[in-house]
């Protein structure tokens, strides 16, 4: 709850959202179901989300107010599949947002052609992004290990990493995948109304990406 809360609070500097949000994203994209009965849940406590919108409407707002406040490629990867995963769904409020997240989608394509996706280890902004999370969550990461026990979660988490953050996987793929399941639920019918309403250049790019 306190994260959800924290990562959607207007409250909290951009820095702090966007890597609450980024942290939350790998949730969202592991397992979406579970991510959303943990947002419910959350809900149910009491965010200081925007009233009048339905969480996970919330978390797509936050996640796009917020990501380009996120320094590594592979963090803005991260959280445009994680969008990517809420829009296979009948839900009207996500699907209003479905042209905006197409427009972060586009734009972390291009940054992608234009720049190398960078290793975890030993990354100064991997350490700033770890401090943000142990500051605001009242927790300072895994300092209170023994030495040994720290190179071992060291080693675990460069381990994970790709998997976490999908750099091996095409982005463009998994967009191209989740549209197809957003029509499949919706009927093509609706499906081209929602493409409609998109910017028509941002469409045109990302078809140029799923070619």
């Amino acid at each position: 709850h306190k994260i959800f809360n924290m990562a959607l609070s207007a409250e909290e500097s951009h820095l702090v959202s966007a890597a609450l949000l980024a942290l939350l994203s790998r949730l969202c994209f592991l397992d979406p179901p579970a991510f959303l009965t943990s947002l419910q849940h959350a809900a149910a406590l009491g965010l200081k989300a925007p009233p009048g919108i339905p969480p996970p409407a919330a978390f797509v707002d936050a996640c796009l107010d917020n990501i380009d406040h996120l320094m590594l490629p592979r963090k803005r990867r991260l959280v445009c599949v994680a969008l990517l995963s809420l829009i296979a769904t009948r839900d009207a409020t996500l699907l209003q947002r479905v042209p905006l997240i197409l427009n972060v989608v586009v734009e972390v394509l291009h940054s992608e052609r234009k720049e190398a996706i960078l290793p975890s280890s030993g990354s100064e902004q991997d350490l700033e992004y770890s401090e943000v999370l142990s500051r605001a969550l009242g927790e300072y990461d895994c300092t209170s290990l023994q030495p040994q026990e720290q190179e071992a979660e060291s080693v675990r988490r460069r381990d994970v990493e790709p998997q976490a953050t999908l750099e091996t996987t095409s982005l463009a793929a998994i967009a191209h995948a989740k549209l197809g399941e957003c029509a499949a639920l919706n009927g093509e019918g609706l499906y081209a109304q929602i493409l409609e309403s998109a910017d028509p250049d941002v469409v045109a790019q990302l078809r140029r990406f799923f070619a």
